[in-house]
């Protein structure tokens, strides 16, 4: 529920390379009827979110038991 109001308030934003092509989002956009946005360095967005996730690493597994 918390995500679907924050997709609701917020818009979706896109990343990947298929973010990228002509028009995608606004054909996107009119199609589900909310705003549409293209994230940051959409084509680096996997492999940064993936590096920040493994520099916490250590504190997720500790706080999992592990």
């Amino acid at each position: 529920p918390e995500l679907v109001a924050d997709v609701m308030d917020s818009g979706i934003i896109l990343t990947g390379g298929a973010s990228l092509l002509l028009h995608f989002g606004q054909y996107l956009s009119q199609m589900v009827g909310l705003p549409v946005f293209l994230g940051e360095q959409p084509t680096r967005a996997v492999a940064l979110g993936a590096g920040r996730h493994w520099q916490d690493a250590p504190a997720t597994l500790s706080y999992v038991g592990y």
